[in-house]
């Protein structure tokens, strides 16, 4: 028994060791602090704040090259009240209740602000873009904040970002908001915001926007497709994509793309606590292919470290693949997309009509036209065709009494219609350049017994009448007396 619990000590031995390989850990603080850190990617200098001390980590060497006190913290027992961001290789502290900015000046805090202290953006999103400090969202006066507000560094006070190019605008958020800043596109998204029908209620924000920055604009891109935690989950900029850091589970976003991919963490990540109330575990760095994560690890509580990963290492384990967020633009693309296959489908069938309708033979105004041919008809032979296009069918009889002579006999008036009859498919195969007979002689569908005379209606257009069918009988009656 006893050599069976050496042996899974052995085995558990090894694996931690393994573990420590894949990722290299320095510590910072024992007995772990609520923390704050900013990276320099000038100089390569990271900046762990706590309490009242700065510690700086040279990146290259992964050391602590410097451990820095700072005497004049204002109105507050720690520095825990501030913001980091640096600035053109400067390191300033933004207040994170209020608008005063303080420039870290080795054991000093050097205000260079003229801003009153206002509680307008509390937890807010602090940020640095072409070399100015913004900041966005935030809680005060009972509502949440939706606007962007910068501070400009000649009149030393903070300027709000005038949105003149928007017509609609997110909901207001706060407490862990994201902006992801791609070129000229600023993408928002995360944090809490209120409920709209319990405005008391705060809510997460599942709400992704884009502000474009040279048109002042705002655009809403849909709803979030995945689970993101406010003040839990964390976020590393990793070059123009994003990675969202929950968990056993690591998201890589790009926003320009709509698309996600889900990797599960390895377990050196894993094994970092998740217990922002001890530390800050906020914003995890990416830098020349590393990753940086400051916590402390479940196996070693008392320390808070600094965890070097390496890319390859961090994001090895892919799950799938995904959109960032849903919108109505696929409804309405795929709306379009059908709206234009049902008019190409219409248009084609109108085309394939017409190239039919082509080959087809009009009767107008006494005459028979196909193409560019016209023939003309007599008027006897107009007023049969066109008696023709009335009926379905004409018995003998029926032609007989449209063109009746009654001075001649049956027999005769039979050889008048045969004569009639050939004459008028002689005048059809003419102008169609075929041999085909378009009267013929079939059994009636109304007796079997009787036949009658069939006009082919597929081979002619529908023609417009002029005349009723009893009127055309009376001409005709008229011409055989």
């Amino acid at each position: 028994m006893r050599q069976f619990i050496h042996i899974i000590l052995i085995i558990g031995l090894l694996l931690v060791s393994l573990i420590e390989t894949k990722g290299q850990k320095l510590n910072i603080f024992t007995d772990p602090p609520h923390c704050h850190h900013v990276l320099d990617r000038d100089q390569g200098l990271l900046y762990v704040i706590a309490k009242d001390s700065v510690k700086i980590i040279d990146i290259a060497t992964f050391k602590i090259i410097d451990n820095i006190r700072v005497s004049n913290i204002p109105d507050c027992a720690n520095l825990d009240g501030f913001d980091p961001v640096c600035l053109d290789k400067h390191i300033y502290l933004v207040n994170h209740s209020g608008g005063d900015i303080y420039l870290l000046d080795r054991e000093t805090l050097v205000r260079i602000d003229h801003s009153s202290f206002q509680k307008e953006q509390l937890n807010c999103t602090t940020f640095t873009h072409d070399g100015k400090i913004f900041r966005y969202g935030g809680y005060g006066f009972w509502s949440f904040r939706n606007f962007f507000t910068y501070f400009d560094f000649t009149t030393r006070e903070w300027e709000i970002v005038q949105p003149t190019g928007s017509t609609i605008f997110p909901q207001g958020s706060n407490s862990g908001t994201i902006v992801k800043i791609v070129g000229d596109d600023w993408y928002v998204f995360g944090g809490f915001t209120f409920n709209p029908a319990l405005p008391v209620q705060l809510v997460k924000n599942e709400e992704c926007w884009i502000f474009h920055w040279e048109k002042k604009a705002w655009e809403h891109l849909g709803k979030l497709k995945i689970n993101i935690i406010p003040a839990i989950n964390t976020a590393i900029e990793y070059e123009n994509q994003l990675i969202w850091l929950s968990g056993p589970v690591s998201y890589v976003m790009d926003l320009q793309k709509n698309q996600v991919r889900t990797f599960n963490n390895p377990s050196p990540i894993q094994a970092i606590r998740n217990a922002t109330i001890d530390w800050e575990y906020n914003n995890p760095d990416y830098f020349k292919g590393m990753f940086y994560f400051i916590g402390a690890s479940n196996m070693d509580t008392k320390n808070c470290c600094l965890w070097k990963v390496k890319e390859s290492d961090y994001l090895t384990y892919f799950v799938n693949e995904a959109s960032i967020y849903s919108n109505d633009r696929m409804k309405i693309l795929i709306v379009i997309l059908w709206g234009i296959c049902l008019v190409t489908l219409i248009f084609l069938f109108w085309m394939y009509k017409r190239e039919k309708q082509k080959e087809k033979i009009w009767v107008d105004n006494g005459k028979l036209i196909f193409k560019l041919k016209e023939v003309e008809l007599e008027e006897l032979q107009y007023g049969l065709l066109q008696l023709f296009m009335i009926r379905k069918e004409m018995t003998t009889n029926d032609i007989m009494e449209y063109i009746k002579k009654d001075q001649l006999h049956y027999s005769q008036n039979t050889r008048i219609i045969n004569k009639l009859v050939d004459a008028l498919n002689f005048k059809f195969n003419l102008i169609m350049d075929s041999n085909l007979q378009l009267i013929q002689m079939q059994k009636s569908t109304i007796d079997k017994r009787i036949k009658a005379y069939v006009l082919q209606n597929e081979y002619f257009h529908p023609m417009r009448l002029t005349k009723s069918e009893n009127e055309m009988k009376r001409v005709a009656t008229r011409k055989g007396k």
